[in-house]
């Protein structure tokens, strides 16, 4: 049986200003979807091992792969302070 694959596809286009705290707080937040549908992922696997990436992607430099391990995603966002676990963390 072939893989399924799922795909989610955001796009923003943020003014100069607070670019970049805008997109690591995106990036924060797609890194803790990512990395709750793996979990999930990984308690429901058949045979297979689930495999998991995340890419951010522009114009100018083209295609990124983040490294979904090197990105904390525990705690509040330490951009904005926002922490968006719920009451229980």
């Amino acid at each position: 049986m072939a893989a399924k694959r799922y795909f989610f596809e955001l796009r923003v286009n943020f003014d100069d200003e607070h670019k970049k705290e805008k997109e690591e707080m995106l990036k924060l937040a797609a890194a803790r979807m990512a990395k709750g549908l793996m979990s999930l992922a990984v308690m429901i696997a058949d045979r297979s091992p689930p495999k998991i990436n995340m890419i951010m992607s522009d114009s100018i430099n083209g295609d990124e792969e983040v490294n979904l391990n090197a990105i904390n995603t525990d705690g509040p966002c330490p951009t904005c302070g926002h922490d968006d676990r719920g009451e229980d963390g």
